[in-house]
């Protein structure tokens, strides 16, 4: 069986969720709305779909990469405005103006008829998200969605995969969160929806409105603003300038630290007497491109000292912050297998922070960096690791220290 699906051109009625990307594109429940009605086409038992494109007809045509994710054949055809349906002759004609399979919610008739199908879409489409479970009543999770104990949530909820709700957040009721979203400590979210990949700051209060990077629309008046604050919102993605190393102050510490500390290393010798490991281990660090680097740039060699473990056991970094490499807090270096393993945009968030001979998932007490719980650490010190965050970071680092 054949269709035509005809996706919306640039709706004034939703014009503000249109900004970044097409309106067939943009996150509903876990997914692009696209995906959604692909999806529901394929269930019906269609296997070829025409897809007709006016507004940036080549990011959709990547995203629906020929039909393959969905088991069908997509054609995806531009023009220069959204067709009049009546205009074709196949059997299957559909309008991507409302929820796939629920004509009577329409989507584009206004941001109050957006919001209103979300909360009623939210028990049919959170079951079918794979990974989806119930938290618990009306409180809908995606996969590694992550949640902090104390964190209030109240439903009718949605909170995306990969999604972070930090400490003391409240959430809900009618919060839409969606996937990699992070919401900082005591943020107030409700009846509201936050885009993909934005970030809430901390005791930043969001109510009746949607937040889509640094773009917030209040959607019972319709009226909006771009917000310069970063620490109140802004996008995740592309949020922190890659950074270097460490200040000059940074390096000059490091230097007096290294000659003041030397007789670890002595130490450390006399510990691997007779045990037949070298004193020094030799390992690569990913270093994600910048603009004074190639971006095929190999992995960066560095050293850590055999007969301790822990933190002292880093004490070779030192010369890479010296020589203005790494900086004393940021992420850990990561191996080129290990950077591998980071799965989605979220996580490679890790590589956008420098460096660091210490980290946010040390402070916190993360035995493995590679955790859910050691990447959702290291992301968010990527997005979100401000002045206070690296206090703290430091705090705990010298405390660290001292026990030893």
């Amino acid at each position: 069986m054949k269709a035509v699906l005809i996706c919306p051109d640039k709706r004034r009625e939703a014009g503000f969720l249109a900004r970044a990307q097409p309106l067939v594109l943009v996150p509903f429940l876990g997914k692009p709305l696209l995906d959604h009605a692909l999806g529901a086409l394929a269930n019906e038992g269609v296997r070829e779909v025409r897809l007709i494109v006016s507004d940036r007809p080549d990011e959709v045509r990547r995203f629906v990469n020929g039909g393959q994710p969905w088991g069908i054949r997509v054609d995806v055809e531009s023009g220069p405005g959204e067709p009049d349906p009546k205009s074709f002759t196949d059997d299957v004609v559909k309008v991507l103006d409302h929820v796939p399979g629920r004509p009577e919610w329409k989507l584009f008739d206004g941001y109050r008829s957006w919001f209103a199908a979300l909360g009623r879409a939210l028990p049919e489409l959170a079951a079918r998200h794979v990974g989806g479970r119930e938290r618990s009543p009306g409180v809908w999770c995606g996969l590694k969605a992550r949640i902090a104990p104390d964190a209030d949530i109240t439903g009718p909820c949605w909170i995306g995969d990969q999604a972070w709700i930090r400490s003391g957040a409240q959430i809900g009721p009618n919060a839409f969160v969606e996937s990699g979203a992070m919401i900082d400590t005591g943020a107030i979210v409700a009846d509201s929806y936050i885009g993909a990949f934005t970030y809430v700051g901390q005791l930043t209060e969001v109510r009746k409105s949607f937040v889509v990077g640094d773009g917030l629309l209040n959607w019972e008046n319709g009226s909006s603003v771009v917000v310069v604050d970063e620490f109140l919102l802004g996008p995740l993605k592309g949020r922190v300038a890659r950074r270097g190393g460490g200040s000059v102050l940074g390096r000059v510490v490091a230097l007096i630290a290294l000659l003041t500390t030397w007789p670890i290393v002595a130490l450390a010798w006399m510990r691997n007497l007779g045990g037949g490991r070298p004193l020094f281990e030799i390992r690569q660090a990913v270093i994600a491109p910048r603009p004074d680097h190639a971006i095929n740039a190999p992995p960066r060699v560095y050293r850590r000292l055999n007969g301790f473990s822990g933190v002292w056991s880093r004490w070779p970094e030192l010369l890479r912050i010296v020589a203005g490499e790494f900086a004393w807090i940021g992420n850990r270096p990561l191996a080129p297998d290990e950077a591998a393993l980071l799965e989605n945009e979220f996580e490679q968030l890790w590589l956008d922070a420098p460096t660091g001979l210490f980290s946010l998932a040390d402070a916190e007490g993360c035995a493995d960096p590679l955790s859910d719980e050691g990447r959702a650490h290291a992301s968010f010190f990527a997005a979100a690791g401000d002045r206070r965050v690296r206090r703290r970071v430091l705090r705990a680092f010298v405390r660290r220290v001292l026990s030893l």
